[in-house]
């Protein structure tokens, strides 16, 4: 039986990226076929979006997030401590302060300051994997709209729904895609022929359930 895996894939510069979809990923053993599609545009979803728009946080939940989190600066003017962070912190999200000053060759003090600054001035951002079932939401679906391409932006009415975390509008065959997280089958099912149902101009609507996570942002899950 074949299976289909999703991934999505990030590079510096158009180099890597033809890399990886027109040399390596073909040649890997037993993948038949490789199709490509390009984000053109994030409606909402992301590391500065909620996870989920299923309810606000109450004051003590926002209190807790936004205790650490540094008043908005100007970006600083970058030297090359603060490059080689960044390039650390790109290979290895959760490095510790004492391993990045010592890759530095500077102090833990100075690496928290630049690490500080970095995060004021929007340089660096936290990017939090969460485990759908904290959210009583363990069914993952993706969805595929093929809508118009008009003047109004086909993915925003989806982007608002609370069952999706993150829509974005894409090359390909179709032209939307968005994540939909569901409790379960039958509120899936509610969503499809109620929300997904009323939107305007849609022209087609395919759907794949996501049965396995293997890899989120940072974190690789174990074999079932």
């Amino acid at each position: 039986m074949d299976q289909e895996i999703a991934c999505s894939l990030r590079a510096s510069d158009t180099v890597a990226a033809g890399e990886m979809l027109l040399s390596r990923l073909p040649r890997t053993p037993r993948v038949l076929d490789v199709s490509a599609h390009q984000a053109l545009h994030v409606f909402y979803g992301g590391a500065h979006e909620p996870f989920t728009e299923q309810g606000p946080l109450d004051e003590d939940q926002v209190a807790q997030l936004t205790a650490h989190v540094p008043a908005a600066v100007p970006p600083p003017r970058l030297d090359d401590v603060d490059r080689r962070i960044l390039r650390l912190l790109r290979a290895d999200g959760r490095a510790a302060v004492e391993d990045l000053a010592r890759e530095c060759g500077t102090s833990p003090s100075t690496v928290r300051r630049r690490l500080h600054d970095l995060r004021a001035g929007g340089l660096l951002y936290l990017d939090v994997d969460v485990s759908p079932d904290a959210h009583d939401l363990p069914m993952r679906t993706m969805l595929y709209l093929t809508c118009p391409r008009t003047s109004t932006p086909p993915g925003r009415a989806p982007a608002g729904h609370a069952e999706v975390p993150f829509a974005a509008a894409t090359t390909g065959r179709t032209n939307v895609y968005a994540t939909v997280a569901s409790p379960d089958a039958p509120a899936l099912y509610r969503y499809l022929t109620t929300k997904v149902a009323a939107l305007p101009g849609v022209q087609g609507v395919e759907t794949a359930p996501v049965i396995r996570t293997v890899k989120a942002a940072g974190t690789h899950y174990p074999a079932r």
